[in-house]
């Protein structure tokens, strides 16, 4: 494992796949019940995690932090197939996860508040997308070089 071969896009990837994997244990939504008397250490109302929160949602959002986590690993690969070919998986599922965190942020589930779940979550999908999207470009060719062939001298005599 080479982290010198990590490119741009790869380490925004993986950073925000381990960020947005994190963030999906945070409160993302949350209810204040208005019957509740607020006591010292008793906390009025229930916050939700994305685990709690979503039904199919936090299943595409887990496959988009384990994807770019997944992208960040394989650009220590020596083979630049296995690169590209791992963040052009990536931007889909990570794309769509984006637009699922932002379309929770216009519409809550319910009567739920947002909370900073939420919208950490969105920043790290959104760098998922955005890491596995310059992956792809291949804006720097890898160090891992092929020696050029030596021609044998020809011969005049």
């Amino acid at each position: 494992m080479r982290l010198d071969r990590l490119r741009g896009g790869e380490i925004v990837a993986g950073f925000g796949g381990v960020v947005l994997f994190g963030a999906m244990f945070l409160p993302w939504f949350g209810n204040h019940s208005p019957f509740c008397v607020q006591l010292e250490g008793f906390p009025c109302g229930h916050d939700f995690n994305a685990w709690e929160a979503f039904g199919l949602t936090d299943i595409v959002l887990l496959l988009a932090a384990l994807a770019g986590i997944v992208t960040a690993l394989a650009a220590t690969n020596a083979k630049t197939d296995t690169q590209i070919t791992s963040a052009s998986m990536t931007v889909p599922v990570a794309a769509l996860g984006t637009l699922l965190s932002l379309y929770r942020v216009l519409e809550p589930p319910g009567n739920l508040d947002a909370r900073v779940g939420l919208f950490v979550g969105l920043g790290a999908c959104a760098a998922v997308t955005y890491g596995s999207w310059r992956a792809v470009r291949n804006d720097r060719p890898s160090k891992v070089l092929r020696q050029p062939r030596r021609r044998p001298r020809a011969s005049t005599g």
